[in-house]
């Protein structure tokens, strides 16, 4: 929220915070009767300003693979849920971790 209006001091995001903890403490009532498509629609706009398209693009023209190593967790954890999401980024960073440990060692003639 802060960084799309633009805020750039501490002082913004204290006051930041304090808003939103008092809506949660004084007006979460008023947030049951709401839908839940409601709900994770102002979820997702405020996460959508939190993707860095740009950085996608750039991994790409970089390397094939790490756009691998982050859209993967980003759809397992769509699909499947933030417990899973998170086994998931575990797993493939080891194992993208791993493989590049591989040829490097076998580029250099080290295994």
């Amino acid at each position: 929220m802060n960084e799309q209006a633009g805020s750039k001091s501490g002082l913004a995001s204290l006051i930041s915070a304090t808003i939103v903890a008092l809506t949660l403490v004084f007006l979460t009532s008023l947030f049951f009767y709401l839908p839940k498509t409601v709900l994770s629609a102002i979820i997702l706009l405020a996460v959508v300003g939190l993707i860095d398209f740009k950085e996608v693009k750039q991994l790409w023209s970089f390397d094939k693979i790490e756009p691998a190593v982050l859209l993967t967790p980003f759809f397992a954890t769509l699909l499947y849920g933030i417990e899973i999401g998170l086994i998931v980024v575990g797993l493939t960073s080891l194992v993208f971790f791993l493989l590049n440990m591989l040829n490097k060692g076998t580029k250099e003639g080290k295994l």
